[in-house]
């Protein structure tokens, strides 16, 4: 039986039997090159080429939490952001964006893939489609513009798994995170407290005392 040699991403290894791979969930595949290095044995090397697909995050038109990253990263922005933005609450220093995300959750931030705006109202996206194709732009609209609302309901599956590995239990954080953010604001004010009182105490340890 011929010997064949996978190359895969993130994995590597030589089986006997008929070439087969395994692609990261959401790839797709980009090429595959096959060539022989060895005659005597049918040594074949597959290259196996994956495109992962990229993120873009915002909130309104102008703040951006990521470009063009991968769905782990993209979790990883959206949790710095919703902590930062939690501190910034807890010394009243909120910015209007942040307060935006407390109030309306995933809702409130726009995603793009490769490019295109992900939607999570199918019927939403529906009645554009439907005014995009009265007004002769149909190909235009779907080029840059998707539904999926299955990718909010993971991304809210998965950041609650991340937040309850780091300590924090919380419902669905897709119409609002006011939950998460006043357990992050507690935190922050109880640390904060704890800070306060160890400086005071190690400043006044080291006041020279006075001559009796």
């Amino acid at each position: 039986m011929p010997l064949f040699e996978v190359i895969q991403p993130f994995r590597a290894r030589l089986y006997r039997g008929p070439a087969r791979t395994v692609y990261p969930k959401g790839a797709k595949a980009g090429f595959l090159q096959f060539w022989d290095k060895s005659p005597a044995r049918l040594r074949v090397t597959i290259y196996v080429g994956v495109n992962i697909p990229l993120y873009a995050a915002r909130i309104g038109e102008s703040h951006r939490l990521a470009d063009g990253v991968s769905y782990p990263a993209l979790l990883n922005r959206i949790m710095e952001f919703t902590i930062r933005a939690a501190l910034a609450r807890s010394v009243d220093e909120c910015e209007w964006e942040q307060d935006e995300l407390r109030r309306r959750g995933l809702d409130a931030i726009q995603i793009f893939r490769d490019g295109k705006a992900i939607w999570a109202d199918s019927a939403a996206f529906e009645h554009e489609l439907t005014e995009a194709r009265r007004e002769r732009v149909e190909q235009r609209f779907r080029d840059a513009n998707e539904a999926d609302p299955a990718l909010y309901l993971r991304l809210d599956d998965d950041l609650r798994a991340r937040w309850r590995a780091a300590g924090y239990e919380t419902p669905s954080l897709a119409s609002d995170m006011k939950k998460i953010f006043a357990e992050l604001e507690r935190d922050a004010a109880e640390r904060a407290e704890v800070a306060r009182q160890s400086l005071i105490g190690e400043l006044l340890r080291e006041q020279p005392a006075k001559p009796s």
